[in-house]
């Protein structure tokens, strides 16, 4: 919902492009708002036709602003492209997909973005009745829902800021609490550079930005999990522009070697 399909499918071929060349094409150039790309830049993007193809053919990009009902009807009618509900007895009923291997992921990109309705006319209406419907979709279709929410404005409250203490906490997600409470597992990604605290891991974030001021890091922290262990922090290297991330090494083991080779990208482009 917050980016065009357009826009999507050139942020994927520009990742791939430097992924598996280590060239750099900006999406702003393969879209053309900017500079033109050159003519062997040209013919190296024509090559990733069939990627994109292939992507295409297992991802379904719903563009634009929706709201709950609307797309609650569009996971329903791809179940049953993909499978039948049925009816066991007067009260139960299962879904039985055609192949039970397949793992169907929905992902809400992000839900503060959802178009109310008449019956949902406030956005914590339309935030709660969508995550009702995905954790039906969980539950009943075996569907895999990822929902993206953006954080409220008391993360940068003056005083949390002088006190250290902005790094998000569930009670921190913007509009609703509906999405947490419902969720087996809840991730927050940090920047620690933008509000000018340290890392709570205790990496060098001086490191981790360029000559320009580009920033190389994000702070992955495990939140919720309904499944084992939670408050678990994660470092990654972000390449903004391309929207990569890559774990890094504990802070123990991390290397001025691999601090620069963050900020300089070919840490991107390491096996893994």
């Amino acid at each position: 919902m917050e980016r065009s399909r357009t826009y999507k499918l050139a942020k994927w071929v520009a990742r791939k492009i430097f992924l598996d060349h280590a060239i750099t094409i900006s999406v702003p150039k393969l879209l053309g708002w900017t500079e033109k790309m050159t003519p062997e830049e040209y013919k190296l993007f024509l090559s990733y036709e069939d990627y994109i193809n292939k992507m295409t053919e297992v991802i379904t990009i719903i563009d634009g602003p929706e709201n709950p009902v609307g797309i609650a009807k569009e996971l329903k009618a791809h179940a049953l492209q993909h499978g039948k509900i049925e009816q066991l007895d007067d009260y139960n009923k299962i879904y039985v997909p055609d192949d039970e291997n397949t793992i169907t992921i929905v992902v809400i990109d992000h839900i503060g973005l959802l178009k109310t309705t008449k019956d949902q006319p406030t956005k914590k209406e339309a935030i709660d009745k969508m995550s009702d419907e995905l954790r039906y979709a969980r539950d009943f279709y075996g569907y895999t829902p990822v929902v993206v929410s953006q954080f409220n404005r008391s993360i940068s409250n003056p005083m949390r800021i002088k006190n250290g203490d902005v790094e998000p906490q569930l009670e921190d997600f913007a509009e609703s609490s509906s999405t947490q409470n419902d969720a087996d597992v809840v991730l927050a990604l940090f920047d620690p550079m933008r509000y000018k605290v340290p890392d709570p891991s205790g990496y060098k974030l001086d490191m981790l930005k360029d000559s320009y001021g580009a920033k190389y890091f994000r702070s992955l922290r495990l939140i919720k999990n309904s499944y084992g262990e939670d408050d678990v922090r994660i470092g990654l290297g972000f390449l903004g522009q391309l929207g990569i991330f890559k774990e890094l090494p504990r802070v123990k083991d991390i290397t001025d070697v691999d601090y620069s080779s963050v900020t300089n990208k070919t840490y991107f482009l390491r096996e893994s």
